[in-house]
């Protein structure tokens, strides 16, 4: 019953080690607004090192919480580190009808929160 319990005890703390991939390469792909220079400063998997699959959760959910994607797919096959991206829409046009704020100032409030016209839109701002 010992042996029992240590060899489970081991299976736990292994199965990462053991599920882990070194990752020989990194391919982003689905950016039409983007550049991928910009996607790297949220990349913290990097060449080389021994990833694991809580990493790649980990590298899903810091995509998704930058606010510039409403789709991310990250798979990590044969040392090749696959990150799929659906960017979020882009601001075309922004329509203010008020009464009561004069829309000068509501149009410098957005501004201040990064909400303009030609930009990303992010949800994590537009929800403040």
């Amino acid at each position: 019953m010992n042996f029992n319990k240590v060899f489970c005890t081991l299976c736990v703390i292994l199965m990462p080690v053991l599920c882990a991939e070194i990752v020989q390469t990194v391919k982003v792909e689905g950016l039409d607004i983007l550049s991928e220079s910009v996607v790297e400063q949220y990349i913290d998997i990097s060449v080389g090192q021994n990833a694991t699959e809580q990493d790649v959760v980990n590298q899903i959910k810091r995509l998704y919480k930058s606010g510039l994607f409403h789709q991310v797919e990250v798979n990590l096959n044969q040392g090749v580190l696959e990150i799929e991206l659906q960017e979020q829409p882009v601001i075309q046009n922004i329509e203010i009808e008020s009464n009561v704020i004069p829309e000068k100032e509501i149009r410098k409030n957005l501004r201040h929160s990064g909400l303009v016209r030609g930009e990303i839109l992010n949800e994590f701002l537009l929800a403040q």
